[in-house]
Protein backbone atom coordinates (compact mmCIF):
# COMPACT_ATOMS: atom_id res chain seq x y z
CA UNK A 1 0.00 0.00 0.00
CA UNK A 2 2.20 2.05 0.86
CA UNK A 3 5.15 2.12 -2.30
CA UNK A 4 1.20 2.04 -4.24
CA UNK A 5 -0.15 5.10 -2.69
CA UNK A 6 3.75 7.17 -3.45
CA UNK A 7 3.68 5.65 -6.90
CA UNK A 8 -0.10 7.51 -7.99
CA UNK A 9 0.83 10.28 -6.52
CA UNK A 10 4.23 10.75 -8.32
CA UNK A 11 2.03 9.17 -11.70
CA UNK A 12 -0.78 12.09 -10.82
CA UNK A 13 1.57 14.78 -10.43
CA UNK A 14 4.35 15.12 -12.90
CA UNK A 15 5.34 18.63 -12.50
CA UNK A 16 9.00 19.54 -11.34
CA UNK A 17 11.03 21.23 -13.92
CA UNK A 18 14.47 22.44 -15.29
CA UNK A 19 15.35 24.93 -17.74
CA UNK A 20 18.62 26.75 -19.35
CA UNK A 21 19.08 29.59 -22.17
CA UNK A 22 20.55 32.96 -20.89
CA UNK A 23 17.82 34.72 -23.44
CA UNK A 24 14.69 33.25 -22.13
CA UNK A 25 12.69 35.26 -19.64
CA UNK A 26 10.32 33.68 -16.73
CA UNK A 27 7.16 33.95 -19.14
CA UNK A 28 8.85 31.27 -21.45
CA UNK A 29 9.23 28.81 -19.00
CA UNK A 30 5.91 29.60 -17.25
CA UNK A 31 4.03 28.91 -20.47
CA UNK A 32 7.34 25.30 -20.20
CA UNK A 33 5.75 24.09 -17.19
CA UNK A 34 2.14 24.60 -18.25
CA UNK A 35 2.78 22.85 -21.52
CA UNK A 36 4.29 19.92 -19.93
CA UNK A 37 1.29 19.68 -17.97
CA UNK A 38 -0.79 19.13 -20.45
CA UNK A 39 1.14 16.58 -22.35
CA UNK A 40 1.26 14.34 -19.50
CA UNK A 41 -2.09 12.93 -20.50
CA UNK A 42 -1.64 9.37 -19.09
CA UNK A 43 -4.33 7.42 -16.87
CA UNK A 44 -2.55 8.16 -13.69
CA UNK A 45 -1.66 11.98 -14.87
CA UNK A 46 -3.47 14.83 -13.34
CA UNK A 47 -6.16 16.37 -15.46
CA UNK A 48 -6.05 19.57 -16.32
CA UNK A 49 -7.77 22.14 -18.28
CA UNK A 50 -5.62 25.26 -20.01
CA UNK A 51 -6.40 27.61 -17.19
CA UNK A 52 -5.91 25.41 -14.40
CA UNK A 53 -1.87 24.21 -16.52
CA UNK A 54 -0.97 27.52 -16.76
CA UNK A 55 -1.77 28.37 -13.19
CA UNK A 56 0.58 25.60 -11.62
CA UNK A 57 3.38 26.81 -14.83
CA UNK A 58 2.59 30.35 -13.91
CA UNK A 59 3.25 29.54 -9.68
CA UNK A 60 5.78 26.58 -10.25
CA UNK A 61 8.12 28.80 -12.64
CA UNK A 62 8.08 31.53 -9.86
CA UNK A 63 8.84 29.31 -7.32
CA UNK A 64 11.65 27.92 -8.92
CA UNK A 65 13.11 31.43 -10.57
CA UNK A 66 14.38 32.02 -13.39
CA UNK A 67 18.03 31.88 -12.74
CA UNK A 68 17.59 28.11 -12.07
CA UNK A 69 15.22 27.28 -14.92
CA UNK A 70 17.89 28.72 -17.23
CA UNK A 71 20.60 27.13 -15.37
CA UNK A 72 19.19 23.68 -16.18
CA UNK A 73 17.98 23.80 -19.70
CA UNK A 74 15.53 25.47 -22.11
CA UNK A 75 12.26 25.77 -21.99
CA UNK A 76 11.46 23.48 -24.91
CA UNK A 77 13.33 20.85 -22.44
CA UNK A 78 11.42 21.95 -19.42
CA UNK A 79 8.18 20.81 -21.64
CA UNK A 80 9.87 17.52 -21.95
CA UNK A 81 10.73 16.85 -18.21
CA UNK A 82 7.38 18.27 -16.78
CA UNK A 83 5.87 15.83 -18.62
CA UNK A 84 7.56 12.94 -16.51
CA UNK A 85 10.01 13.51 -14.55
CA UNK A 86 9.25 14.59 -10.32
CA UNK A 87 12.68 14.77 -9.39
CA UNK A 88 14.45 16.04 -12.06
CA UNK A 89 14.99 19.36 -10.36
CA UNK A 90 16.03 19.32 -6.50
CA UNK A 91 13.25 21.39 -4.94
CA UNK A 92 13.98 21.85 -1.08
CA UNK A 93 11.39 21.19 1.06
CA UNK A 94 9.85 24.29 1.30
CA UNK A 95 9.91 24.73 -2.73
CA UNK A 96 8.04 21.53 -2.62
CA UNK A 97 5.50 22.39 -0.33
CA UNK A 98 5.17 25.38 -2.01
CA UNK A 99 4.58 23.70 -5.93
CA UNK A 100 2.15 21.48 -4.00
CA UNK A 101 -0.05 23.84 -2.46
CA UNK A 102 0.38 25.65 -5.96
CA UNK A 103 -0.71 22.65 -7.56
CA UNK A 104 -3.88 22.00 -4.92
CA UNK A 105 -4.77 25.70 -5.63
CA UNK A 106 -4.80 25.91 -8.94
CA UNK A 107 -6.65 22.53 -9.64
CA UNK A 108 -10.13 22.43 -8.73
CA UNK A 109 -10.89 18.75 -8.45
CA UNK A 110 -7.48 17.28 -7.32
CA UNK A 111 -8.77 15.97 -4.12
CA UNK A 112 -11.18 13.98 -6.16
CA UNK A 113 -8.43 12.71 -8.62
CA UNK A 114 -6.63 11.32 -5.70
CA UNK A 115 -9.73 9.50 -4.47
CA UNK A 116 -9.92 8.47 -8.14
CA UNK A 117 -6.67 7.03 -8.27
CA UNK A 118 -7.00 5.17 -4.94
CA UNK A 119 -10.54 4.08 -6.06
CA UNK A 120 -11.59 1.12 -3.92
CA UNK A 121 -14.50 -0.22 -6.00
CA UNK A 122 -16.95 0.88 -3.73
CA UNK A 123 -19.01 4.17 -3.91
CA UNK A 124 -19.35 4.03 0.05
CA UNK A 125 -15.58 3.49 0.74
CA UNK A 126 -14.99 6.57 -1.86
CA UNK A 127 -17.50 8.90 -0.56
CA UNK A 128 -15.89 8.03 2.73
CA UNK A 129 -12.40 9.24 1.88
CA UNK A 130 -13.85 12.49 0.06
CA UNK A 131 -15.06 13.46 3.24
CA UNK A 132 -11.93 12.64 5.39
CA UNK A 133 -9.16 13.45 2.60
CA UNK A 134 -8.07 16.91 1.90
CA UNK A 135 -5.34 19.46 1.24
CA UNK A 136 -3.69 18.85 4.66
CA UNK A 137 -3.18 15.36 4.13
CA UNK A 138 -2.18 15.32 0.71
CA UNK A 139 -0.57 18.77 0.16
CA UNK A 140 2.78 16.59 2.21
CA UNK A 141 2.11 13.54 0.84
CA UNK A 142 2.30 15.26 -2.93
CA UNK A 143 5.58 17.85 -1.93
CA UNK A 144 7.70 14.27 -0.70
CA UNK A 145 6.63 13.06 -3.87
CA UNK A 146 7.76 16.23 -6.07
CA UNK A 147 11.17 15.35 -4.63
CA UNK A 148 11.31 11.90 -5.22
CA UNK A 149 11.43 10.55 -2.08
CA UNK A 150 11.22 7.21 -1.36
CA UNK A 151 8.50 4.81 -0.39
CA UNK A 152 11.01 3.91 2.50
CA UNK A 153 11.63 7.64 3.25
CA UNK A 154 10.77 7.64 7.42
CA UNK A 155 8.98 11.24 6.42
CA UNK A 156 6.90 9.39 3.43
CA UNK A 157 6.53 6.16 5.44
CA UNK A 158 4.76 8.16 8.32
CA UNK A 159 2.33 10.35 5.54
CA UNK A 160 1.75 7.63 4.18
CA UNK A 161 0.74 5.94 7.20
CA UNK A 162 -1.75 8.75 8.16
CA UNK A 163 -3.14 8.09 5.17
CA UNK A 164 -3.77 4.25 5.22
CA UNK A 165 -5.59 5.00 8.99
CA UNK A 166 -8.40 7.18 6.67
CA UNK A 167 -8.86 4.44 4.23
CA UNK A 168 -8.76 1.90 6.92
CA UNK A 169 -11.75 4.04 8.75
CA UNK A 170 -13.68 4.18 5.73
CA UNK A 171 -13.24 0.77 4.72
Amino acid sequence: MRITVITVIAALVGLTACGGDGGSDLGQYRDAIAAGVQADEGDDSLQTTDDEAQCIGDGTADVIGVDALEEAGTPEEVTELTQDDLAAFDLDDEQATEVAQITFDCVDDIVDQFIASFASGSEETDTCLAEELGEDDLVPLLAKSLQGAEADDPESVALVQDLEAVFQTCA
